[in-house]
């Protein structure tokens, strides 16, 4: 996985790309927790270019999505692939998310 962010107006934008697995989530959830921690808990994570995730790394996106609203903001997942979609339909998390066909429409909090 690589991770690339973005500070804009308070919102936070992560871009991954690859594959978010076991062997990664950490950095991930390091990332996204100390933002929170900051006063940054308006999370947008851009999937376009990500090819898989596994439960590890979806049960940290699910850590910080409550992290987020309780510190009244929110995670948003954009431009998530058909694959990733079906995957998270499948575990019954595509609920927990705000899912939005891309960044420009997930950014409208």
């Amino acid at each position: 996985m690589s991770l690339k962010t973005a500070l804009d107006n308070g919102i936070l934008t992560i871009w991954l790309k690859g594959n978010v697995n076991f062997s990664n989530a950490d950095e991930l959830e390091q990332v996204l927790q100390g933002h929170i921690e900051k006063g940054s808990a308006r999370i947008l994570v851009d999937l376009s270019q990500a090819s898989h995730i596994d439960s590890v790394a979806l049960a940290v996106l699910l850590r910080m999505v409550t992290n987020a609203r309780e510190k009244k903001g929110d995670l948003r997942l954009a431009s998530v692939p058909q694959i990733l979609r079906k995957t998270l339909q499948l575990a019954s998390l595509d609920s927990a998310f705000g899912i939005y066909p891309n960044l420009e429409e997930a950014a409208r909090f």
